[in-house]
């Protein structure tokens, strides 16, 4: 990310309103090419599912939120092989900073145990359990050992354990997924996705998988190739199993920074669904929005203006006749070059102590620059679709008012953390490196397809997600649901970021700086994109022209169809 890019406003987020997701990517290739972490094989697959057969008593962690866990991982085995692939799949759940891998050779005297600190204890089947261990109130093993023991979990009710017979790579990642909720063994005997999101090879669904694979890496190149952008990441989630993630090339051109684990993105636009929607749809639930309000019933300031009266529903279709865009930071520039007071200025003092940029402050009286701004900007009349982000720069003032708390605290709480994204932030120079700062969390996406359910916990309500993802407005032309986009419109022309394959019943968003997210429930499809197209100057527009998304986005469509013909599909 260029260092000159806007990158926080600390309370005030509405300013640049840029989340930031983490990557949960693993770097294989130094120079350019960052691969998905190790996914298991076939025979992992089907040889995992019989040893759950065989262990009666066996479940995972009965945790449905994640919010303020940590899980501290001891491992006892002698074999450290398959450590680090284990501790990363934990944390493809939690984040790193929420997991720690402890190497011991004999037991340790106690255990890191607490409501919030889950211990989860590897080791051989020639240490004995310690009785001591037995005392604490939750945590869970993993006996690592050639024979299953029928009452491995029958003498302990506070924990629950798993038997493998041996300690390789994809048994270890299956076993986290297993543990975190990622999997289950359905009636049938095979293993599915189970609550959380599962991490799974095209071909256990009977895909195509040399086609995806070489499909999604030629077009991912072709746009680094071209320089559509310096670096960028894909995640595609199917049936609830992420089953392709990558990511290549660097920070920026300069090629000093390559693309890395949990690298950081600025989401641009995604952030009015995965911030402002997100927070809208938990309040609505909970009654404390109604989209039969007019934007003066919640900021009285507008009352007596000409946008008073605008409705709910009309605004977040972006056909209320708002503006488009106003560019604050060029409006509290006067024409000598200097700024309005209580907007901007380049130095920290008094109650300019928020940092833009490491030359640019930010009033903490900015706000009423913003209602202002809004207030006297024109109004188009009637009802045409005319793309707005004006509204939701008001909405951290709404949660605010209505929750108590500012936008960022609001959806870390009931959101973020609870789905174990805890890389998804407003102001990650706060928590992050700069360096760090640049997926995604496909578990975001996968809660919308899954009608508001997560891990277990419900989010939103089924009949809230149906209403802010419906089109309203059809007939007039508009295909915008309540916050969200969705596809064109049928006999409409096909001119889109997304692929003109997806579903009239798919829905998502698109950011300026090149991101995108798509959920199509008719497949059970889920899609991230993440780049830094606008480095190092907003006017690259080759994502575009290339057709770089919806050409990667087409490629699961193109997969299935293909199955299809050959009738090769199967569905776990």
């Amino acid at each position: 990310m260029a260092s000159n890019k806007l990158l926080t406003i600390n309370r005030f987020p509405f300013w640049h309103l840029a989340l930031f997701f983490t990557c949960l990517f693993f770097i294989i290739d130094a120079v350019s090419l960052v691969g998905q972490s190790y996914t298991p094989q076939l025979n992992d697959i089907e040889e995992f599912a019989d040893l759950l057969k065989n262990q009666d008593r066996v479940s995972p962690l009965d945790i449905t939120d994640l919010k303020n866990k940590t899980f501290i991982i001891y491992w006892v085995h002698p074999d450290r092989r398959s450590a680090k692939v284990f501790q990363n799949r934990i944390s493809s759940y939690v984040g790193d900073q929420n997991t720690r891998l402890i190497y011991r050779w004999n037991w340790p005297d106690s255990l890191i145990a607490s409501d919030d600190q889950i211990p989860i204890v590897v080791y051989g089947d020639d240490k004995k359990w310690p009785t001591i261990f037995s005392s604490y109130e939750k945590y869970y093993r993993i006996q690592i050992g050639p024979m299953i023991q029928p009452d491995f979990n029958n003498n302990d009710s506070h924990s629950t354990g798993l038997q493998l017979t041996d300690g390789r790579k994809g048994m270890m990642d299956l076993a986290a997924q297993y543990i975190m909720n990622g999997i289950a063994r359905d009636e049938r005997g095979r293993i599915i996705p189970s609550e959380r999101i599962a991490f799974l090879p095209p071909a256990y669904f009977g895909l195509d998988e040399a086609y995806i694979t070489q499909q999604l890496d030629s077009i991912m190149q072709l746009g680094l190739d071209s320089a559509a952008y310096p670096g960028a990441e894909v995640s595609i989630a199917y049936k609830g199993a992420v089953i392709y993630q990558k990511s290549i090339g660097y920070h920026s051109y300069d090629n000093k920074y390559s693309v890395r684990p949990h690298d950081l993105y600025d989401l641009a636009s995604l952030t009015k669904v995965v911030g402002g929607v997100n927070a809208l749809m938990t309040m609505y639930d909970q009654r404390q929005f109604s989209l039969d309000k007019t934007l003066s019933d919640y900021f009285p300031y507008f009352k007596r203006s000409d946008k008073g009266n605008l409705g709910m529903k009309r605004i977040l279709t972006h056909s209320a006749g708002l503006y488009p865009y106003l560019i604050y930071y060029e409006m509290a520039k006067k024409d000598n070059g200097r700024f309005y007071k209580n907007t901007l200025s380049p130095t920290r003092h008094g109650h300019y102590r928020f940092a833009v940029t490491d030359s640019i402050y930010i009033s903490d009286r900015f706000n009423r620059f913003i209602y202002k701004s809004i207030k006297d900007s024109p109004l188009k009349p009637g009802n045409e679709y005319k793309y707005s982000g004006l509204f939701f720069l008001l909405i951290p003032d709404l949660a605010k008012e209505k929750t108590g708390q500012s936008l960022d605290q609001y959806l870390e709480g009931s959101v973020f953390h609870s789905l174990g994204a805890y890389n998804t932030v407003y102001n990650p120079s706060k928590s992050f490196n700069m360096n760090q700062i640049v997926p995604t969390e496909t578990d975001q996406g996968e809660t919308w397809r899954r009608n508001g359910r997560y891990g277990g916990k419900t989010y939103w309500s089924a009949e809230t997600m149906n209403i802010f993802t419906s089109c309203y407005y059809c007939e007039e032309g508009n295909r915008r649901a309540l916050g969200f986009d969705r596809p064109p419109l049928p006999d409409h022309p096909v001119d889109s970021y997304m692929s003109p394959l997806a579903s009239q019943e798919s829905y998502g968003h698109s950011g300026f700086t090149g991101t995108m997210i798509w959920v199509d429930p008719a497949v059970d499809y889920t899609f991230v994109f993440l780049s830094n197209r606008v480095n190092p100057t907003r006017e690259n527009n080759k994502l575009s022209s290339l057709n770089i998304r919806p050409a990667l986005h087409s490629v699961l469509y193109k997969t299935l169809d293909r199955g299809k013909k050959k009738g090769s599909e199967v569905t776990p």
